[in-house]
């Protein structure tokens, strides 16, 4: 199992992607920055501990500039990152919710402030999920997602003529970081042809860009 991300790919991560910022707020114009699971927590619900509940405990802290729709926001862009390591991603997300606001910091670099050591089984296992995938594979669907996004690429000088045979080569089990490249493919897959451009020798997409930094942090801790 891999190690957590380090603390400065962490911050850079977040400033490059405006971590907990207005880019990561739900869509329902609620303001409350999360994807409606987490209904019904709280005070007195039976259910497992939720973004909200972290938050509310994070806010005990009283941290200058912290807002709640923004910690939220930050709650739930981790959670959701890569879609097939939800479950894990609620056990973590469990996890943090039950935990008292001294294992979060005001000037702890990294996602929500949380401390180091804090639910480090769920952390490795999540980061483990979004590097290599999660223990039961990728879903078989991935492999399909080559053909859709070098489709995508249109006629860039910069796409490679064995685009698609290099992609399923890097998807497989064997190879390392094959879990945020398939990640990154599912970004990809929905990026138009016009979204498309060369950066140096490859071909990138307008957004994805927080896939590519960690396929960059999975490669370098490989």
């Amino acid at each position: 199992m891999r190690c957590l991300l380090p603390t400065a790919f962490l911050l850079a991560l977040c400033a490059a992607v405006a971590c907990g910022g207005d880019d990561f707020t739900s869509d329902d114009g609620n303001g409350d920055g999360d994807d409606g699971d987490d209904s019904g927590s709280g005070a007195g619900s039976s259910g497992p501990p939720t973004c909200s509940d972290v938050c509310d405990t994070r806010a005990e802290l009283g941290c200058a500039g912290d807002t709640r729709p923004e910690c939220e926001s930050e709650c739930t862009y981790y959670k959701t990152l890569v879609r097939w390591c939800d479950d894990i991603a609620h056990s973590l997300e469990a996890c943090l919710g039950a935990e008292p606001s001294e294992s979060f910091g005001c000037d702890v670099p990294g996602p929500l402030g949380i401390r180091d050591g804090v639910c480090q089984a769920e952390r490795d296992a999540l980061v483990s999920c979004w590097y290599e995938g999660p223990p039961e594979g990728l879903p078989p669907e991935v492999n399909g997602l080559c053909e859709t996004v070098c489709g995508n690429m249109g006629e860039l000088l910069c796409k490679p003529p064995t685009c698609v045979d290099d992609c399923l080569g890097t998807l497989e089990p064997t190879k390392s970081c094959d879990g945020i490249y398939a990640a990154w493919l599912d970004c990809a897959a929905n990026q138009p042809t016009e979204a498309w451009h060369c950066t140096g020798e490859s071909p990138d997409p307008s957004a994805c860009g927080e896939y590519a930094a960690l396929i960059a942090a999975c490669m370098i801790e490989g």
